[in-house]
């Protein structure tokens, strides 16, 4: 008949169909960590209202405390990475909100409000 499979579809020609066989081995399989793209906000809902900036270690630390959740990396906007740079040149500009992923920063980095955060849900 034109299939992919001619067992398959003898097998469906007779009337059978498809069950699902979702023991409890493969859903313990299914429960793994997933990646997520989250706003910082979503970890860190005062982030703008803090005395002191918030650090990658803090928001490494509160991420797993709170939600289980592993950071991995930020996904900044390169604008704002170029204007903190002291290697940058003044006449370099990027057109539009391109971003950067900056993966495993050192500890003291300091975090900004339009970040955006990569991480492992555990959950």
């Amino acid at each position: 008949m034109g299939g992919i499979d001619l067992p398959l579809e003898e097998i469906l020609a007779e009337g059978k169909r498809f069950v699902q066989c979702e023991t409890p081995e493969i859903l313990r399989k299914r429960n793994r960590a997933r990646v997520s793209m989250l706003e910082i906000h979503d970890l860190i809902p005062d982030i703008d209202s803090r005395p002191v900036p918030v650090t990658f270690d803090a928001l490494f630390c509160e991420s797993l405390e709170r939600y289980q959740m592993v950071v991995m990396g930020i996904y900044r906007l390169l604008d704002l990475l170029l204007q903190h740079d002291p290697t940058s040149q003044d006449n370099k500009s990027v057109v539009g909100p391109k971003r950067i992923v900056i993966y495993y920063p050192p500890y003291d980095y300091e975090m900004h409000p339009s970040d955006m955060v990569c991480a492992l849900d555990l959950e």
